[in-house]
């Protein structure tokens, strides 16, 4: 059933953040440098165990990578209004050759740090979202020739600056 407001079918879970993301998010809360968001991906992992039985929020917060980067989107940070920001991650299929099949998105961030000398240093990458899909698997299909498939989909996360740790998730389709 489409959703009534906007016409859209949600193909995607609210996000999860991680056990990793939150110590990110908790350091930098704290005044521990400064929080860079660095990618996002397309994944085939699905939120099963190995037996094939279903993970509860809390064994997803422990996952700390994917199995496979299928398709690296490219980020975008709208300007904070009101203690509130979305991070977009735009993955474009253009001169992709086949349909990609991907079962959850990841998020990814690093925390960079100053010393009193003025030194940068880069933190460690962590996987601090997942967002599966509703359905076993969703299509980013491949690029074709005369230009009629949609030439990018969009995923945000929409991110509220305070002492909660949700995060809501909606899909812009772009065609």
């Amino acid at each position: 059933m489409a959703d009534t407001d906007t016409g859209y079918k949600p193909k995607l879970r609210q996000s999860i953040l991680t056990d990793a993301g939150r110590q990110v998010f908790l350091a930098v809360g704290n005044g521990v440098g400064t929080l860079v968001y660095t990618r996002t991906t397309l994944s085939s992992r699905k939120p099963v165990d190995d037996a094939g039985k279903a993970l509860d929020n809390e064994a997803i917060r422990q996952i700390t990578s994917l199995p496979d980067d299928l398709k690296e989107g490219q980020l975008q940070l709208t300007p904070v209004t009101d203690n509130h920001f979305d991070v977009i991650g735009d993955f474009n299929n253009k001169n992709q050759p086949k349909d990609i099949n991907f079962s959850c998105i990841g998020w990814y961030a690093r925390i960079d740090t100053t010393d009193a000398s003025g030194k940068k240093t880069q933190g460690n990458e962590v996987l601090i979202a997942i967002t599966f899909t509703n359905a076993d698997h969703e299509v980013l299909a491949a690029g074709s020739p005369d230009g009629l498939s949609t030439d990018v989909i969009s995923a945000e996360l929409d991110m509220t600056i305070s002492d909660a740790a949700n995060i809501d998730m909606t899909v812009n389709e772009i065609g």
